[in-house]
């Protein structure tokens, strides 16, 4: 398959990638492992650039990127760090990102909750993020990856990544900042401003542009085992 270039900088598209992934998994790379891989890969990432952290807030969509999510909240509370899970859209919907999300439940150091839980958090301390992400949170978000087209439809998710913008503390977008186009590099209003975002397999066409550099900030790539 050709690779596109954009400044220099390998990339694939929305499509390739998705074609990448399919020939993985034939030739017997599961999806399921590659997620286990990507989540694995990004946790390692965060906790080589943030080794202070004590609490992640990872705001998990319904799709496959929240699944990466749901990795790294069970590797995280495995090593004792306070994990939130704050679920987006409902329970993740896709059958791997769902199957990550049953490991969660019920786990030690594991808080799940709603975006409306939050919410009710929030306005419990008038407003006041810092009682909720403090000096040594970092926030991931993993509500949308390559998918994501056009203005967001739902005004929670607005919402929410007013919030990820608002907050003082470090924010890692998992492959893309939420509401990026992966393709073109539209922003939807509102998109998610990250400090580090995490590409999975390759560059896409969205991190090489220069005008996405404001919500990506910078991008490293984080390998899935595809080879």
């Amino acid at each position: 398959m050709d690779i596109q270039t954009g400044r220099g900088i390998r990339t694939v598209t929305a499509a390739e990638m998705k074609m990448i992934e399919r020939e993985a998994d034939e030739n017997g790379l599961s999806y399921r492992q590659m997620m286990e891989n990507a989540g694995t890969g990004a946790y390692r990432i965060i906790k080589e650039r943030f080794p202070d952290t004590e609490q992640l807030m990872i705001f998990v969509g319904k799709g496959n990127n929240g699944g990466d999510g749901c990795v790294i909240a069970r590797l995280a509370a495995a090593d004792g760090i306070k994990t939130n899970v704050v679920l987006c859209e409902g329970r993740p919907a896709t059958e791997d990102a769902g199957a990550n999300f049953d490991l969660l439940e019920g786990m030690k150091g594991v808080e799940i909750m709603t975006f409306a839980v939050l919410e009710r958090n929030l306005l419990s301390y008038n407003g006041a993020y810092s009682e909720i992400f403090s000096s040594k949170t970092v926030v991931i978000d993993a509500i949308y990856g390559t998918g994501m087209h056009g203005e967001f439809r739902d005004d929670d998710i607005r919402q929410i990544c007013g919030i990820i913008n608002e907050v003082s503390c470090p924010v890692v977008s998992l492959d893309l900042p939420s509401g990026l186009d992966c393709d073109t590099g539209e922003a939807a209003d509102g998109c998610v401003q990250a400090d580090l975002t995490i590409a999975f397999h390759s560059m896409k066409p969205a991190h090489a542009m220069e005008e996405t550099v404001y919500y990506c900030s910078e991008t490293v790539v984080c390998d899935i085992g595809i080879q």
